[in-house]
């Protein structure tokens, strides 16, 4: 969506704990950070994973999808140094 709107520019990570993927933070630099940052303060104040975070459904094409992708990216992280 964002790039449909013309918002090339940006990007979000998701931090996770190494031993069991607690979401520590979110970092979120984009025009559309105020509409997913929701998101991200539930689920460190619920003390949520990223294999939970990766579960969930996340709508396309929506602004929000940054905070799945970078969830992807960050559960493969994990998973790799689980190994």
């Amino acid at each position: 969506k964002s790039v449909a709107d013309g918002e090339t520019e940006g990007m979000t990570k998701v931090l996770i704990g190494k031993e069991n993927g607690e979401i520590l933070g979110v970092h979120m630099m984009n025009s559309t950070a105020i509409d997913s940052i929701n998101e991200a303060t539930s689920f460190m104040e619920l003390e949520g994973t990223i294999e939970e975070m990766v579960s969930m459904v996340h709508p396309h094409p929506a602004t929000s999808e940054s905070v799945w992708d970078a969830a992807l990216v960050a559960y493969d992280t994990f998973k790799r140094g689980k190994k």
